[in-house]
């Protein structure tokens, strides 16, 4: 169903993406962007034209974004919440209508773009995406060190120092 995924890079600043959108030709011209303009640090690793196809790739590969249109038959975008009690990925909505955007915002979207969606727009969405998960990332490094500190997992309580005959 989805093709297979394989880094083409050893960038460790690479954020993978899936695009959930029922317009072909609107998957396609996001995939071309970001192709274009932001391959040295994305990769589409998914396409999908609905919400349930949608949440298989994100199943299968656990992305750090999602592209998510909200007018599609048989579900919206917002039915995809229903299917994570957490969400383990940002959300960046593309849509073709404004009404949706306050919506949007309660859903915690990291950002909001209207279609046809310029590099420009995706540009600075991208950089707030960035921004938003190193301050994650330094998060969930300090929540673990504090637990473990709090859970006495302190191994030795000495620090060695260097000096000429050795440590002191």
């Amino acid at each position: 169903m989805f093709p297979t995924f394989t880094p083409q890079t050893n960038n460790l600043n690479m954020y993978t993406a899936v695009i959930i959108d029922d317009e072909r030709k609107a998957r396609e011209a996001l995939e071309k962007i970001i192709e274009r303009y932001f391959s040295d640090h994305y990769v589409v690793v998914a396409s999908a034209e609905s919400v349930a196809l949608g949440v298989d790739a994100i199943k299968k590969y656990n992305p750090d974004i999602v592209f998510l249109d909200i007018e599609m038959p048989n579900e919206n975008g917002f039915e995809l919440f229903k299917y994570f009690p957490n969400i383990p990925f940002d959300v960046i909505f593309t849509t073709a209508f404004q009404q949706y955007a306050i919506k949007a915002i309660k859903c915690a979207a990291l950002d909001y773009l209207l279609k046809p969606i310029s590099q420009f727009d995706l540009k600075e969405a991208l950089a707030h995406f960035e921004s938003n998960y190193i301050k994650k990332a330094q998060q969930e490094r300090i929540n673990l060190l504090l637990n473990n500190m709090s859970m006495g997992c302190v191994v030795n309580e000495k620090i060695a120092f260097a000096s000429l005959t050795g440590y002191e």
